[in-house]
């Protein structure tokens, strides 16, 4: 059978990418170490409020994520488990801010034809975030962190 020099080409790159990717993937050599993290975010030593998302991402692109409960605590989470690859990472904390109520379209007819009530319930003052903007961005947070394999505690104080 006869093989035409483009399709040789592309045999030859498949057989020389295939390992390369299975490598990045985990599936050659030792798997990636993992470790948990939790820990406690404040702002000026207070608990910053519920739902605060604090994020984690390398330089590798793995990010994990983590919610701040009611007592300031949030638990990373990556892929939907707490094992997180042990890597370093850059930081951000983020407010969700306040979510209204969700407007159907006869409150939108309303509140065009300017009912008081319908403008009321929907007219509200956002709530501010009660942390520094640049805790958004994780390159410009100055918060970064060194995952190690097994339990890692670190503590969030936002000045």
């Amino acid at each position: 059978m006869m093989i035409a020099r483009g399709q040789m080409s592309r045999w030859f790159r498949a057989l020389i990418l295939a390992p390369a990717v299975l490598a990045a993937a985990g599936c050659l050599g030792r798997s990636q170490p993992t470790g948990t993290v939790s820990g406690k975010v404040t702002h000026h030593g207070k608990t910053v409020p519920a739902g605060c998302l604090v994020t984690f991402v390398s330089k590798k692109g793995v990010a994990a994520l983590g919610t701040v409960d009611a007592s300031g605590r949030y638990q990373l989470k990556f892929a939907g488990k707490p094992d997180v690859p042990a890597l370093q990472y850059n930081i951000s904390v983020t407010f969700p801010g306040v979510a209204g109520p969700e407007m159907t379209d006869e409150d939108e007819r309303k509140y065009m034809a300017g009912d008081p009530a319908t403008i009321a319930k929907f007219s509200h003052k956002a709530q501010s975030a009660p942390i520094p903007k640049k805790y958004a961005d994780e390159f410009q947070s100055g918060l970064s962190f060194q995952i190690k394999e097994g339990a890692n505690t670190f503590d969030i104080d936002l000045q």
